[in-house]
């Protein structure tokens, strides 16, 4: 097999990220309403990215073509996102949240269209957290609802 070539049609793939895709779901729903409430998510919450990293390694090893993107998407938003910690922009959750999603649904394929997750749900949750943070005035802003907000827009684009 070489590095062009895929195992996978665009359908297939498509059923197999909606395997990846809804655990990672239903744990940034949870993680979102627990930032929102309290302002700390269970660390219990992220035991899930190991099996979903295993599931991202055999869809690579499936479609190989999908490397580069993967690769650069995950280095760039987790690259951001331990800034921003370091800066005291963003806190642990957030950084668990973005690196799950690096790990566990790196890509999408919707309609035959492959999109790189983590860097758009950051831009997009990134920028409405900001915002909306500058816009109430507010200190400490919790961001794992905007990404949440952010993810799903992602994966529906």
């Amino acid at each position: 097999m070489s590095i062009g070539e895929r195992l996978l049609s665009f359908e297939q793939l498509a059923v197999f990220d909606l395997i990846r895709v809804a655990p990672v779901l239903a744990v940034m729903a949870v993680a979102a309403f627990q930032d929102a409430k309290t302002g700390q998510a269970s660390n219990k919450l992220w035991l899930y990215t190991p099996f979903g990293t295993l599931l991202t390694l055999v869809e690579l090893w499936l479609m190989p073509i999908l490397w580069l993107p993967i690769l650069l998407s995950g280095i760039m938003a987790c690259g951001l996102v331990f800034a921003a910690y370091k800066l005291n922009g963003m806190g642990g959750a957030d950084v668990k949240a973005v690196i799950m999603i690096s790990l566990c649904t790196p890509t999408v394929c919707f309609m035959g269209h492959i999109s790189t997750v983590p860097l758009t749900m950051l831009l997009i949750g990134g920028l409405t957290g900001t915002a909306y943070g500058l816009y109430k005035k507010q200190r400490i802003l919790r961001f794992l609802p905007f990404l949440f907000i952010g993810l799903l827009i992602s994966i529906a684009v």
